[in-house]
């Protein structure tokens, strides 16, 4: 039914001016979009690009066509192929050409939402300042950092940040330049070894995904993200400790399955709204603590593969 809904509006769309895909609000159909960029045929009037199995494009044809595109507000890089961003006007690569950090100067600074998966650079470019920015999509990209603490002023009204499958991430930025962020999606992030102590207390964000990030050994010391509602901590197989929770009255989900952890804290306890606890396969935990049953009583916790004493499921008298 979503598909069928998606295909109707879609059609609505091209009907409104089928000879001039330019006049277009929403572009995806690769054909017209390659006839829009590489006619530099951009107008006020698109306000959204999906670009998907597109041939080889010419850089510099491209970004004169987004000059014009002045009410671009969402730019959707959707390939199964690498998008390669070079250095150098004649490079050539299998799917769509960029030049490096040149590339995103010529997008219009009122983007809202950009999806960019395989962004090959290795931390954001200076010169783009998207101030209005409210989603970031950069699965399997080469960031090692996204930028520094000084640069992230553009992202202040980010909302979403997705940066899973990003294999040469080290660490997170600052999140307190990034006060309205909801959703955080770092998993499979495999080379990152720590998180900047501001996420233990960021006040905003909902959700929190950093599963099988395997070189993370530590967190903030304390966690104290009052608006989280999902934790995703499964299969970071090196992080032997979780600090205590401070203040987390609306965390519903919490996964700290296959990791290395040797204990959990006394305020595991201390999570009033958990729906859902998955310790499975902690084979280092040997214990769990009293608190555990002040959890509430609907809440389904997952035990699986811990080599847990049964002294520990004994509730303790009143």
């Amino acid at each position: 039914m979503h598909n069928l809904f998606l295909e109707t509006g879609r059609n609505i769309v091209r009907q409104e001016y089928p000879d001039d895909p330019s006049r277009h609000s929403r572009l995806w159909h690769p054909e017209e979009v390659k006839d829009v960029l590489m006619e530099n045929k951009g107008t006020e009037c698109i306000k959204a690009i999906v670009m998907s199995n597109l041939n080889k494009l010419d850089a510099r044809a491209a970004f004169d066509a987004f000059t014009s595109m002045k009410k671009l507000r969402l730019l959707h890089a959707n390939t199964q192929r690498r998008i390669f961003l070079v250095h150098g006007s004649n490079s050539v690569s299998v799917q769509w050409i960029m030049e490096g950090s040149g590339c995103l100067k010529y997008l219009p600074c009122d983007l809202k939402w950009l999806t960019w998966d395989y962004f090959n650079l290795e931390s954001w470019p200076i010169d783009f300042l998207a101030k209005k920015l409210v989603g970031l999509q950069m699965r399997h990209s080469s960031i090692i950092e996204l930028c520094s603490t000084r640069n992230m002023k553009f992202l202040e009204k980010l909302k979403f940040l997705d940066l899973s499958f990003s294999k040469d991430l080290i660490r997170t930025p600052n999140f307190e330049c990034l006060p309205r962020l909801k959703k955080l999606n770092l998993a499979f992030c495999s080379s990152l070894v720590e998180v900047h102590p501001s996420l233990g207390y960021h006040s905003n964000l909902v959700q929190l995904n950093l599963r099988s990030c395997e070189k993370l050994e530590s967190l903030p010391s304390c966690l104290e993200m009052r608006s989280l509602e999902i934790l995703n901590l499964s299969f970071c197989s090196n992080l032997k400790k979780i600090p205590d929770f401070v203040g987390m009255t609306n965390l519903l989900e919490l996964d700290l399955s296959h990791n290395s952890i040797q204990k959990l804290p006394s305020t595991i306890g201390d999570l009033p709204s958990l729906t859902y606890l998955d310790i499975g396969n902690c084979r280092y935990l040997t214990s769990i603590p009293q608190s555990i049953w002040k959890l509430n009583k609907r809440a389904e916790v997952m035990l699986y593969g811990c080599p847990v004493s049964g002294d520990c499921f004994e509730r303790p008298q009143e």
